[in-house]
C-alpha cells in the first residue's frame, strides 16, 4: 500500500496500509500472494470511524514503537482528514487491538491534506521517553495534493497522544518549517531532528542549551561582540548571508540600519557601543564577520530572523565573545566561529516539560473582524492530560477539536458573525428537543452566549435553540466605543448549559480597540508588549456531588449532572461520560488551557500580562502566589473586561467567581532568575466573612511560572494612570436612583421545589411565558437603578454580610453593573473579591 512496508520489531510480521484506509498485518515468510478478500493477511482492519463523508486515506508511512516485554508495541498512523492515532500490539497473541488506544487533539485538515508523515525516537528502552514526530500541513490549510502549503513539525508523547510536547509554530519566527515537503518523514539522529522543506532545504532542530547559572555580576543591558584582541579598532563587514551573496548588507557610522540590500565595511572602536536596526525582507542568517587585514578576529556573531529584528546593540570590549540581543521581536540568537558552516535557519527544540506539568498550550486565534467564524459541536472523547478521559461535547474548529475553544478575536467598530453547527446525533430521543425552562432536559440542544459583550440583547440572544443537525448564525455589531477587554463564550441553552459548560463547550473571547482608541502610555506599553498569556480555567469534576449546608444549590459533579438527564422528561443522555482515570490521576481539579498543572516562562524585571478566564459553572477560585523568595508581585488592572479604578490594587489573591475574568500584571525581580513560582487555589479562611464558606476550590498547584532570561523587552514599572471608560460605563456612584417599575429593590436567590432555582421566590417560567410573569422587574432606558443582592438562605430585608455568596454567582448579560456598597462587609476585607466603584458582570 501507499504507506510502504513496516517491520514489527521482534516478530516475523510486516505492517502496511493504503488509500483504502485499511491496515494490514502480514507474515513475512508467507504474505498471502494474490488472494481474494484479503484472505492471506494475518490481520486487517479498517482505520475509519463509524461516520462517513471523508476519505481517511492513509497516504503516508506508518511507524511502530516496540516497548515492554514479549514484543509488545504501538503502531502510529496519521491518515488524511483524521487525528494521529495509536493501536496497541500484543506480543503474546501477535495481533493488534483494532480500536485506537490514544489519539491527538489535532486533526489533519479536510480537503486532501495527505495526513502526517511520521518518525519515532526514544532513549533506548527507557520508559516514557518515546516521542512521535509528525511533519504535516499547517492547521487549516487544505489542498496539499496540488498546492505548496506551509508545514509544521509536531512532537507527541508516545504514551498519550493528547499531550503535544512541542511544535514548530510555538516560536514561528525561530522555528518555521517553511513549505511542507510531502511524503518525507523527519529524520532523528545524534540528538537532532532534520526536516525537509520545499524546494531544497533541510531544517535542523535540537535542544536549547541549559540556562546559565545564577550570578551576582552585572548583566549587560546591551548586546556585545568583541575580538578578544588588544587592538584599538577592527573592521567588519555587516550583512545577511545568503546562497546568492554570502556577505551582503548595509551599515553606517554608529547607528546602522541593516536591510539586506547593500554592504559596507565598518570600523568599530574598542570599548564602544553601536546600535543597529535589522529589517529583513525574508528568512536568512545575519553575520558580523571580521574583514581586517590579517583576519585576527576570533568570533563572528550570527542572528537568525524570520522577518524583523529591532534594537540590536553591539558593545566592543576585551576578552568577550558572542552576541546578545535586546529590543523587541528578537529570535534565534547564537554565536558561530568564523569559517564554520551553519543552516540559514536552525530550529531550536524547547527543553522537555517540567516534571509537574506540560508546557502551557497556546490557544489558536479565530479572527472575526467583519467576517464569520464557524464552530461545530461534536461528540468527543476528551483526555485531559492523562488525568481523566471521558465522553463529552466539544467545539470543532479549523479541522481540530478545541478544548477549550479557540480565542475568538473581535474588534470594536466591526461586526462578527459566529455560526454554530450542531453535529450531535440526529437519531436519538432528544434530537428534536427544544423547550426552555430551568431543570435538566434536552442534553444535545445548544446555543451561544457571549459572556460580557456590550451588544444588543437581540444579538446575544440565549432564547435560541440549535438541535442536532441544525445551525444558527449570531451576528454581533460592536460599537466603536466598545471597550477592549477579556471575555468568553459558552453554550447557554436553558436545560443543557451546566452539562455543556462542564463538558468543555467554552472558549475565550477578546476585543481589540477601535483604531482611534486612546490608551494611557503605561498601559499601552504592557498591552502592546510580547509578554502576554491568556489562561482559561476549566473545572474537571469527577469526585462526587456536593450539597451546601442548607441544601441551597446542589453542586453536582459531571457524572452527576449527566445522570440527572435520566430523570428528565425525556429520560435520555446521549453521551454518558464513562470516565477512565489515569494512574494516580486527579478527579477534582482545574485544567488551564486544557493542560494539567502546565508550565510557562516569563522574563524577570518585565511586566507580563496574564488574561484570566474562569470558564466554569461551579466553585470560586482564589488564586495565590506560592513564591518562596518573595520575588514576584501582581496587580489587577481590569475585571470582567473593564479597567479598574485607580489606584490599581496589588491583592493577596485573585478571586474569580464562576464566569469571572481578570487582567493582571505580574512582575518578578531578577533575584528569582532561573527559579520558579507557582499559583495555587486556596480557600483562605480570612475571606470567609466576605465570601462565605461554600463552593470554594482548593488545589495546591494550578500552574508554574519559570523565571527565565528569555530576552523579552522590559516594559518598566507598574501602571498608575486611570484609563478612561466609554460613555456606557459612566460613574454612577453619585447618580440619582430611580425606583423599579414593580418597586423591586432586592434580588433574593433561593432553591424551590424540584431543585428549581428561584429569584424572589419565583421560578423562571420560560422565555415564552407572558410578560406579566416572565420578568422579575421591567426597567426604563437611560435610568439608574440600584439593587441589593440577597444571598441564599436569607429573606427580604436582609442587609448583613453575604455569608453564603459563594454558593452561587450573580451574572448579568449585556449590561455591566457598578458596585456601590458591600452590605456591611468591611471594604478592606473584601478588597480581593470586589471593590466599590468597579464595573462587573459577575460577582
Amino acid at each position: 500500500g501507499s504507506s510502504g512496508p513496516m517491520r514489527i520489531h521482534g516478530t516475523n510480521l510486516l505492517g502496511g496500509a493504503g488509500k483504502g484506509a485499511v491496515i494490514y498485518l502480514l507474515n513475512r515468510s508467507n504474505m498471502g500472494k494474490n488472494s481474494s478478500q484479503d484472505a492471506g493477511a494475518v490481520q486487517w482492519w479498517r482505520h475509519r470511524p463509524a461516520y462517513t463523508g471523508y476519505s481517511f486515506a492513509i497516504k503516508n508511512n506508518i511507524c511502530f514503537y516496540p516497548h515492554g516485554p514479549s514484543a509488545n508495541g504501538t503502531l502510529f498512523v496519521w491518515a488524511e482528514e483524521m487525528m494521529l492515532m495509536a493501536y496497541a500490539f500484543n506480543g503474546a497473541t501477535q495481533r493488534f487491538a483494532t480500536y485506537p488506544i490514544s489519539w491527538s487533539s489535532v486533526s489533519a485538515a479536510h480537503g486532501t491534506s495527505s495526513g502526517g508523515v511520521l518518525s519515532m525516537s526514544a532513549d533506548g528502552s527507557k520508559p516514557g521517553s518515546g516521542i512521535v514526530w509528525a511533519s504535516i500541513v499547517y492547521d487549516g490549510q487544505t489542498g496539499a495534493e496540488f498546492n505548496l502549503l506551509p508545514g509544521v513539525l509536531r512532537a507527541f508523547d508516545a504514551r498519550n497522544l493528547t499531550v503535544e510536547l512541542w511544535n514548530s509554530t510555538m516560536d514561528l519566527q525561530r522555528d518555521d518549517v517553511g513549505i511542507h515537503q510531502k511524503f518525507t518523514p523527519p529524520t532523528v539522529a545524534n540528538g537532532r531532528v532534520y526536516v525537509a522543506s520545499y524546494p531544497n532545504y533541510i531544517r535542523a532542530y535540537g535542544l536549547l542549551p541549559p540556562p546559565p547559572p545564577p550570578t551576582t555580576a552585572a548583566v549587560p543591558t546591551t548586546a556585545f561582540m568583541t575580538t578578544g584582541l588588544a587592538s584599538d579598532s577592527y573592521s567588519v563587514t555587516v550583512g545577511p548571508k545568503t546562497e546568492q551573496n554570502p556577505q551582503h548588507g548595509i551599515g553606517d557610522t554608529n547607528a546602522f540600519i541593516l536591510n539586506g540590500f547593500e554592504s559596507r565595511e565598518l570600523t568599530l572602536l574598542r570599548d564602544s557601543t553601536y546600535k543597529f536596526r535589522l529589517d529583513f525582507p525574508c528568512d536568512r542568517a545575519f553575520y558580523f564577520t571580521n574583514s581586517s587585514v590579517g583576519g585576527l578576529a576570533d568570533v563572528a556573531g550570527r542572528i537568525t530572523s524570520g522577518v524583523v529584528l529591532y534594537g540590536v546593540s553591539l558593545t566592543t570590549g576585551p576578552h568577550t565573545t558572542g552576541i546578545q540581543t535586546t529590543g523587541i521581536q528578537t529570535t534565534g540568537v547564537q554565536t558561530t566561529a568564523v569559517g564554520t558552516t551553519a543552516f540559514a535557519t536552525t530550529g531550536i527544540l524547547p527543553s522537555t516539560p517540567a516534571q509537574n506539568g506540560t508546557r502551557l498550550k497556546i490557544l489558536p486565534i479565530a479572527k472575526c473582524e467583519n467576517s464569520t467564524v464557524t464552530l461545530e459541536v461534536r461528540p468527543y472523547r476528551w483526555n485531559v492530560d492523562g488525568q481523566v478521559e471521558f465522553n463529552t461535547r466539544a467545539y470543532y474548529w479549523n479541522n481540530t477539536f478545541q478544548t477549550p475553544g479557540p480565542v475568538i478575536q473581535m474588534k470594536a467598530g466591526t461586526f462578527c458573525n459566529i455560526t454554530i453547527i450542531n453535529r450531535l446525533d440526529t437519531g436519538t430521543p432528544v434530537s428534536n428537543c427544544h423547550y426552555h425552562r430551568n431543570g435538566f432536559h434536552c442534553p444535545d440542544t445548544t446555543n451561544l452566549h457571549t459572556h460580557g459583550l456590550h451588544v444588543s440583547p437581540s444579538q446575544d440572544n440565549v432564547n435560541t435553540h440549535i438541535i442536532p443537525g441544525g445551525n444558527w448564525t449570531y451576528s454581533y455589531q460592536l460599537e466603536p466605543e466598545h471597550l477592549m477587554g477579556t471575555f468568553w463564550y459558552h453554550a447557554h441553552y436553558h436545560g443543557s448549559v451546566t452539562l455543556q459548560v462542564m463538558g468543555g463547550l467554552v472558549g475565550p473571547l477578546t476585543v481589540l480597540p477601535a483604531a482611534d482608541y486612546s490608551m494611557t502610555t503605561d498601559l499601552k506599553n504592557i498591552w502592546n508588549g510580547q509578554a502576554t498569556r491568556l489562561l482559561v480555567f476549566q473545572h474537571i469534576f469527577f469526585s462526587g456531588s456536593e450539597t451546601s449546608s442548607s441544601m441551597d444549590f446542589r453542586m453536582l459533579d459531571y457524572p452527576g449532572v449527566s445522570a440527572s438527564y435520566l430523570l428528565s422528561p425525556e429520560g435520555y443522555e446521549s453521551y454518558p461520560p464513562d470516565p477512565a482515570f489515569g494512574i494516580g490521576g486527579s478527579r477534582d481539579f482545574y485544567a488551564v488551557n486544557g493542560n494539567y498543572q502546565p508550565v510557562f516562562s516569563i522574563q524577570p524585571n518585565d511586566m507580563s500580562l496574564l488574561r484570566l478566564v474562569h470558564a466554569a459553572s461551579t466553585r470560586y477560585l482564589e488564586l495565590e502566589l506560592n513564591d518562596p523568595g518573595n520575588w514576584c508581585e501582581w496587580m489587577i488592572v481590569a475585571r470582567d473586561g473593564v479597567f479598574q479604578p485607580t489606584p490599581y490594587q496589588k491583592p493577596s489573591a485573585i478571586v474569580l467567581p464562576p464566569g469571572g475574568r481578570a487582567d493582571i500584571i505580574i512582575k518578578c525581580s531578577s533575584a528569582g532568575l532561573n527559579k520558579t513560582v507557582s499559583v495555587r487555589a486556596n480557600a483562605n479562611p480570612s475571606r470567609d466573612a466576605a465570601l462565605g464558606t461554600e463552593n470554594r476550590h482548593n488545589q495546591a498547584l494550578l500552574f508554574t511560572i519559570e523565571l527565565l532570561d528569555i530576552k523579552q523587552p522590559k516594559n518598566g514599572a507598574f501602571p498608575t494612570a486611570q484609563q478612561p471608560l466609554p460613555a456606557y460605563l459612566t460613574n454612577l456612584t453619585n447618580a440619582t436612583v430611580a425606583v423599579g417599575g414593580s418597586n423591586v429593590q432586592q434580588l433574593l436567590f433561593s432553591m424551590g421545589g424540584n431543585n428549581t432555582e428561584e429569584i424572589n421566590f419565583d421560578p423562571f417560567p420560560g422565555f415564552h411565558a407572558q410578560d406579566s410573569v416572565k420578568y422579575v422587574d421591567r426597567l426604563c432606558v437611560n435610568q439608574v437603578y440600584q439593587y441589593s443582592i440577597v444571598p441564599p438562605g436569607f429573606g427580604f430585608g436582609y442587609s448583613g454580610p453575604a455569608v453564603k455568596t459563594s454558593a452561587h454567582p450573580y451574572h448579568q448579560h449585556v449590561h455591566h453593573f457598578q458596585v456601590v456598597g458591600l452590605n456591611g462587609v468591611d471594604a478592606a476585607a473584601a478588597a480581593d473579591i470586589v471593590r466599590i466603584g468597579e464595573w462587573r458582570d459577575t460577582v
